[in-house]
C-alpha cells in the first residue's frame, strides 16, 4: 500500500483491527490525544484557552481529536471532535463499552476517515459494526460538549455517527445492552452471539 496505510477490517477472536502502519509514514496516525476525566485538564490547572489551543493543535496534526467522559460506576463515553470542520465526515460516538475500547475504535475509523477511505458497509458488516445517525434530542444536554464549545451550536441532524459494536464483541453469558441513540428516545440494544454463533464458537474449541 503506497500510502502506508493498512485496513485490516476482519473479526479476531471477537475484536476488530483498523489500523494504520506509521513505520512507513510517520505523519499518519490513528491515535490523536484522548483527554478524559482522569487526567482534567482543567483540575490540573489549565484555563479554557489553553485547552481551546491544545484542542486545535491535536486536530492541526492528528485531523481529530478524541474526547473522553468517563463515570465512576458506567463505561462512559468518547467522541471525536474535528472530523466534521477539516474533512466534512460526521463525527463519531460510541458508548457503553470500555473507554479503552471506545477509543480504540474511534481511532480506526477516525483513521481511515483521515486517510480519505472511510469504511464501507462491507467493511462495516465484516468487522460487525454498525454507524447509526444519532438523533439531535441526545445532543442537546451536554452530551458532546467540547464539541458545542467549539463550533458554538448544537448538533443537528447528520452531524454525528454512533459506532455500534456487534454481538461477536461480547460474552455470550454476558450479553450487553448497549444504548442506542438514532431514534428521538434511546432504545436498548441486546448484544450477545445468537444461538447458531455460540454453535459455531463450541465447534472452534
Amino acid at each position: 500500500d503506497e500510502s502506508g496505510v493498512v485496513r485490516d477490517v476482519a473479526r479476531q477472536a471477537g475484536r476488530i483491527a483498523l489500523d494504520v502502519d506509521l513505520t512507513t509514514d510517520p505523519a499518519v496516525t490513528v491515535t490523536p490525544l484522548r483527554q478524559t476525566r482522569d487526567m482534567c485538564f482543567f483540575c490540573n490547572g489549565g484555563t479554557e484557552q489553553e485547552f481551546d489551543d491544545m484542542v486545535q493543535t491535536v486536530i492541526d496534526v492528528y485531523g481529530y481529536f478524541i474526547q473522553s467522559v468517563e463515570e465512576s460506576d458506567e463505561p462512559g463515553w468518547s467522541y471525536t471532535v474535528g472530523l466534521q470542520e477539516g474533512l466534512g465526515h460526521p463525527e463519531l460516538i460510541c458508548l457503553d463499552v470500555k473507554a479503552s475500547f471506545q477509543a480504540e475504535l474511534l481511532s480506526g475509523i477516525g483513521g481511515m476517515i483521515v486517510d480519505g477511505s472511510p469504511p464501507t458497509p462491507f467493511e462495516l458488516r465484516a468487522a460487525d459494526l454498525e454507524l447509526l445517525p444519532v438523533h439531535p434530542n441526545h445532543l442537546a444536554d451536554g452530551l458532546v460538549a467540547t464539541w458545542t464549545d467549539r463550533y458554538r451550536r448544537l448538533p443537528v441532524a447528520g452531524d454525528f455517527l454512533q459506532v455500534l459494536p456487534g454481538p461477536s464483541y461480547f460474552c455470550g453469558c454476558h450479553p450487553e445492552q448497549l444504548r442506542r441513540l438514532d431514534g428521538p428516545t434511546i432504545t436498548l440494544s441486546a448484544r450477545g452471539p445468537n444461538r447458531q454463533q455460540r454453535r459455531a464458537a463450541r465447534r472452534r474449541r
